[in-house]
């Protein structure tokens, strides 16, 4: 019984420990910019096809939520919908960016998905 409440308590030790210094390094990252950023969107062949702005206007913990208008480049085939405006949500994990532009669709979604380095 002895040894079974050592290790019970080895166990809750442990898990502290380990929930302390994972906390302490979410709180140490930077914080992604809020503001507005220029986007620009490729077709396969490297041709511009979309360009315009996300603006990213708020961040709770890894939660960001903004906006975005983007235009149509030229005369592209399939485009989908990216282009027009809109709200996006999307979250930030260490150097990494997932934005959602449409979050309230079911279909439809165009999900972007990028690195964060120096602010950009």
């Amino acid at each position: 019984m002895k040894m079974a409440s050592m290790y019970l308590l080895s166990f809750v030790l442990g898990f502290y420990i380990w929930n302390c210094s994972r906390a302490k390094s979410v709180q140490q990252s930077k914080p992604f910019p809020l503001g507005e950023y220029q986007y620009a969107g490729f077709d396969k062949k490297g041709d511009k096809i979309v360009e315009g702005r996300l603006a990213i206007t708020s961040r709770e913990e890894d939660r960001i939520k903004g906006e975005w208008q983007l235009n149509k480049i030229g005369n592209p085939e399939r485009i989908g919908p990216q282009t027009g405006k809109g709200e996006c949500d999307g979250l930030v994990q260490e150097d990494s960016l997932f934005l959602n532009l449409n979050p309230n669709m079911v279909d439809s979604n165009v999900h972007l998905k990028g690195k964060i380095k120096d602010g950009r």
